[in-house]
């Protein structure tokens, strides 16, 4: 029941994706010029292709190669091709070049939640303003 952070990678194996600060090092925080990175990608409306999906439902996502030119940090990466012989054995070669394979949806909260904080400074700053021009409208009106 508690397997949001796991994931299965593209050569089969399993992983889990950790928070802790004992996981951790260099801990900084992130950089806005990261996260406005994310106003570059596309969000797009698709059908899935894959084998067990309804085709007749749609979904909301990002393409992986094209996030992967924004930010390849967000990207899940392909590096093994699986694939089975005559025998059944299964046959695992190391790609040259890893593919993107997945987007990692939760890597770009913390970008998003940046710039939520960064526009809610903006929003802060131009209420004072309205707010002081306001009273100097006042001020003029009742001079």
């Amino acid at each position: 029941s508690s397997s949001a952070n796991v994931q299965i990678t593209p050569a089969g194996r399993f992983q889990r994706s950790t928070s802790s600060r004992k996981y951790k090092t260099d801990i900084e925080d992130a950089w806005l010029s990261h996260a406005e990175n994310l106003y570059n990608l596309r969000p797009v409306y698709y059908k899935s292709l894959g084998k067990f999906d309804n085709p007749d439902w749609s979904h909301w996502g990002f393409i992986a190669e094209e996030v992967a030119e924004v930010d390849p940090r967000l990207v899940h990466y392909k590096d093994i091709e699986v694939s089975f012989n005559e025998e059944g054995k299964k046959i695992e070669t190391t790609l040259d070049v890893p593919e993107p394979d997945g987007v990692q949806y939760d890597r770009v909260v913390p970008l998003l939640l940046k710039l939520v904080q960064e526009q809610k400074g903006s929003i802060e700053t131009l209420q004072a303003e309205v707010t002081e021009l306001k009273a100097e409208v006042a001020a003029l009106k009742g001079a």
